[in-house]
């Protein structure tokens, strides 16, 4: 905290400055008083093409742009209490163009304890202008998405109404690969490449526009709604937990790593069925969504602790693995091996026929998803031929040296 003669000291150089400042035919409060408007500058899409090609640059930008004032500007002439503070609070809590008039309706009763109205022409005008308001909000999101994308490396906040952003000028296809490797994030190999043909096919001049819309739609498609039931599954947990303990720590254990493991138990009556119709209904129902092969993993590897001869939890986990392609080869192989063994065993009622067909079955699945993953899979089943045969080999040696020998 400044001493009283440093603050004075502070207020006098801010004064001086202020004062230097004004114009020599104005005085001071008119000064003061007096409003000019920025002139408009080009959108970062323009100014990233005056940079080189894979050259950075950097920019300053508004973190609002006139929006509001324009509001603001086109309500004052006939409602004189709409200043840009009234005009901005508007905007909050807005769903659509109708909650924006709404709410300016709302805050102008509470403010002057007068109603007003708007006529048809009114509105139109004021939902028009409402598209065009980008708050600090807006930025900050326009500029994660460009960072997503590549032609952003970094940005910094010079409050309270500008930032700073080191921009990269891009080429098209580089653009398109930093949006797959995106969306690979979120979804297998092969799905995520449907990205080449999805994102160019979009109704935009550009292809940083095409990408950029294809980017918030999968953003809401894919990430928004998955938060939302984590956070509606995290509120019901919480409110089950005021009177269940044991509950809400097995609810936010299975949350993390195991959501599917009450109903994989049951689906394989307690662990006691092992149907190939069970492992490939639950691959059909994780598709290509990567958060869910992990859940489907973290399931079956909780219901492999108890149940560790049950064929379907190990080749689910296999496949999970061998998708995510995060663990250990030698543990995958270990386990598409206890799958294969525990459904070969005397009793279980399948051929080498019939798990052979299954196998091609799941080949099929893998190779749906990706290419690299279908690659290992093939090595990891002629690893396995190759320890059949060798098994049937050295128990053949084995049965003839106790005949003969």
């Amino acid at each position: 905290m400044l001493s009283q003669g440093e603050a004075v000291e502070l207020l006098q150089a801010i004064s001086n400055k202020i004062r230097e400042q004004k114009p020599t035919d104005m005085d001071l409060l008119s000064w003061l008083k007096s409003r000019q408007r920025t002139q408009e500058q080009q959108g970062l899409e323009q100014l990233l093409q005056n940079i080189p090609v894979n050259q950075t640059q950097s920019l300053t930008i508004g973190l609002e742009n006139d929006g509001i004032q324009r509001v603001v500007d086109f309500l004052q002439p006939q409602y004189n209490d709409f200043d840009y503070a009234l005009v901005k609070k508007a905007t909050g809590f807005c769903r659509s163009d109708d909650d924006f008039v709404d709410n300016l309706i709302s805050n102008y009763r509470k403010k002057t304890n007068i109603t007003i109205t708007f006529n048809q022409s009114q509105i139109a005008e004021l939902k028009s202008l409402y598209t065009k308001i980008r708050l600090d909000n807006d930025t900050l999101k326009t500029i994660y998405r460009l960072s997503i994308l590549g032609v952003i490396e970094d940005y910094t906040i010079q409050y309270p109404s500008l930032v700073t952003v080191i921009c990269k000028n891009l080429s098209e296809t580089e653009i398109l690969n930093n949006l797959e490797k995106y969306v690979e994030r979120y979804l297998t190999r092969i799905s995520a490449q449907a990205v080449r043909t999805d994102a160019p096919s979009r109704n935009q001049p550009t292809m940083l526009r095409k990408c950029v819309d294809y980017l918030i739609d999968f953003t809401y498609d894919k990430v928004f709604d998955k938060r939302k039931k984590a956070l509606d599954n995290i509120e019901e947990a919480v409110v089950a937990g005021l009177t269940d303990n044991e509950g809400f720590i097995r609810t936010v254990n299975d949350y993390f790593d195991s959501q599917y493991v009450e109903k994989l138990y049951k689906a394989t009556s307690g662990g006691d069925e092992f149907d190939f119709d069970i492992l490939f209904n639950y691959i059909k129902i994780v598709g290509d969504d990567k958060n869910l092969q992990q859940q489907l993993r973290g399931s079956a590897n909780r219901l492999l602790e108890s149940n560790p001869d049950n064929p379907v939890f190990s080749w689910l986990v296999y496949y999970s693995s061998i998708l995510l392609k995060d663990r250990d080869d030698k543990k995958v192989q270990e386990y598409f091996e206890n799958g294969f063994k525990y459904y070969y065993n005397e009793g279980n009622g399948y051929s080498y026929e019939d798990i052979d067909n299954e196998i091609e079955k799941l080949s099929l699945e893998i190779q749906r998803h990706d290419n690299d993953s279908y690659s290992n899979h093939i090595k990891q089943i002629e690893t396995l031929q190759a320890k059949f045969a060798s098994g049937k080999i050295s128990s053949f040696n084995q049965k003839f040296l106790e005949q003969y020998v």
